[in-house]
């Protein structure tokens, strides 16, 4: 016959548990915070290189620019400039200098960037160009969004409008 549980009865004997047996290891212990060795200071060798802190970019206030076009074309701006195959009406609606510029492979929109130059600062913005614009600053060209934000542009940027590019001097 089965045993039965009765709650009275006496309990199962009790299970000794022994500490399990301690392991040691070959590992070097884990070096704390502050003692890594390039952490140390005064301990660099006299002939490793030492890095240079990046030169600051000084913001050069202008009060006029001028465009130098990869046409030949040259243009200064002292205020807002529309900049395009055919963009009078556009600058006369809006205040702003007209540059047309002759683009035989019509890569340009009639109206395809708009410049302000306000309180020292020049700002290029795409005005939703079919080909696009972009600023090319050190090697790296940042395409312009169509229609979207415009960026600061400084001398010696060059600014691209289709298959046409000018460069930015300060006049």
């Amino acid at each position: 016959m089965p045993a039965q549980f009765s709650p009275g009865a006496a309990s199962a004997p009790a299970v000794q548990h022994q500490a399990a047996p301690r392991v040691t290891s070959a590992v070097d212990p884990v070096p704390l915070p502050g003692t890594l060795p390039w952490q140390q200071r005064g301990t660099a060798e006299p002939d490793a290189p030492v890095a240079k802190a990046a030169p600051v970019e000084v913001r050069q206030h202008l009060s006029r620019a001028e465009l130098v076009f990869s046409t030949g074309q040259r243009v200064r701006i002292a205020g807002n400039a529309v900049i395009g195959r055919k963009p009078a009406q556009t600058a006369q609606a809006t205040g702003a200098q007209a540059i047309e510029v002759e683009d035989d492979t019509r890569s340009m929109s009639r109206v395809h960037l708009f410049l302000e130059l306000n309180d020292g600062v020049l700002v290029a913005g795409d005005a939703g160009s079919s080909n696009g614009s972009g600023v090319q600053r050190d090697g790296v060209l940042t395409p312009l969004e169509s229609g979207g934000p415009k960026v600061e542009v400084h001398p010696g940027d060059t600014v691209w409008v289709g298959d046409v590019n000018f460069v930015i001097h300060s006049a």
